[in-house]
């Protein structure tokens, strides 16, 4: 299953977009870039989605995640699925021998 995604994007017309990967059309259009990152924001919030904001030159200035994060913060346990090798909080580590 595709990953639910919404894209702040600037509009080479004006403004900026909200946009889904690979949509010709926006679902949203904001003249300015805050404007439309709270939109997308609350659209990702409402659908559990990935909010990915570019910048104007299109490359990826930030990500947030509002759904199940495969990756969570450091602090969450389901960090060892992600490569994390300390131990979870009252977790037991064997020496091994």
């Amino acid at each position: 299953m595709a990953r639910k995604e919404r894209h702040v994007v600037k509009n080479p017309e004006g403004g900026w977009d909200v946009k889904k990967p690979h949509a010709e059309r926006a679902s949203s259009h904001k003249d300015t870039k805050a404007e439309a990152v709270d939109r997308a924001q609350e659209i990702c919030k409402n659908e559990k989605a990935e909010c990915v904001i570019h910048g104007k030159d299109g490359k990826i200035q930030n990500s947030n995640s509002y759904g199940k994060d495969p990756c969570p913060p450091k602090d969450k346990d389901s960090r060892r699925k992600c490569g994390g090798k300390d131990p979870l909080p009252g977790e037991v580590v064997q020496d091994p021998k």
